[in-house]
């Protein structure tokens, strides 16, 4: 299960935002197999920057085709004088080692 915060602090700058993974199986969730996923996790574009908002958008889907659910994270909507801008990074879903 994802879990947004995307008002949280990260690195000590203020409302950058993240999204917790919680891990669970049969039994039901675990909140001791859990991965926190930000901007300034390897692998995902930028770096954690006061009032991101990183995971205030969460969609899940199968975006590589493989039959495990990924998430696709993203900021709200960026706003500049020439763009509007809000892309998504997706992280891929994979078994969980036992």
């Amino acid at each position: 299960m994802a879990f947004a915060a995307p008002y949280a602090k990260v690195d000590g700058k203020g409302m950058a935002g993240y999204v917790a993974v919680v891990y669970g199986g049969a039994t039901g969730l675990d909140p001791a197999e859990h991965t926190v996923i930000s901007q300034n996790t390897a692998g995902v574009p930028g770096a954690a920057e006061a009032e991101d908002g990183f995971g205030e958008a969460i969609a899940p889907a199968d975006l590589n085709g493989d039959g495990y659910t990924d998430l696709a994270v993203g900021p709200p909507v960026r706003m500049s004088a020439t763009t509007s801008t809000a892309a998504p990074s997706p992280s891929c879903g994979a078994p969980r080692a036992a």
